[in-house]
């Protein structure tokens, strides 16, 4: 778990939440925190834990349309989300935007990766690009690099810096 990510945990575990883990590859990994264990899960095939988890984001989404109503558009992150917001939209026609922080190929220090593991996310990230409404992306370098690397057309990207500009928040 790299400090930034295990900060953010330990944060959430001190205010009561619970905290899991899921590493791919069959690692495992174990972090403590004032005594409070932070939960692990072993994931041979991170992929396809990431479609048993879509797989529950559309249960929960047909769960929270049929109790509250109909929604005007989705929205998601990264390639972890792409095929639940695929099959959301091929059986409920929603449209929705996807927002991609980084891509594989950022991932692997700007070069293409050819295993398997790296082919599959790729084909996430394309799928998202492809059948989103909009794309949200935090730079014009990732913009491009979405661009060159899914044939995503400029005209459906936006880019939307990481941060806020607190001066715009001050109360007079």
């Amino acid at each position: 778990i790299n400090a930034r990510r295990h900060r953010a945990d330990a944060a959430a575990m001190q205010h009561g939440h619970a905290v899991a883990v899921a590493r791919h590859l069959g690692q495992f990994v174990r972090a403590q925190n004032d005594g409070a264990a932070l939960g692990l899960q072993r994931c041979d095939d991170f992929i396809e834990y990431m479609d048993h988890v879509c797989d529950s984001m559309v249960s929960c989404f047909n769960y929270v349309e049929n109790k509250f109503g109909k929604f005007d558009i989705l929205h998601a992150h990264d390639w972890h989300t792409v095929n639940a917001l695929a099959n959301i939209k091929h059986h409920k026609g929603y449209p929705f935007v996807w927002t991609c922080h980084s891509t594989e190929y950022g991932s692997n220090g700007n070069n293409f990766n050819p295993s398997w593991f790296s082919a599959r996310i790729r084909h996430r990230e394309w799928l998202g690009g492809c059948i989103s409404t909009r794309v949200i992306t935090v730079s014009n370098t990732m913009k491009y690099e979405i661009m060159r690397e899914y044939q995503t057309p400029d005209w459906k990207i936006d880019v939307v810096y990481n941060g806020i500009d607190l001066e715009k928040y001050k109360g007079g």
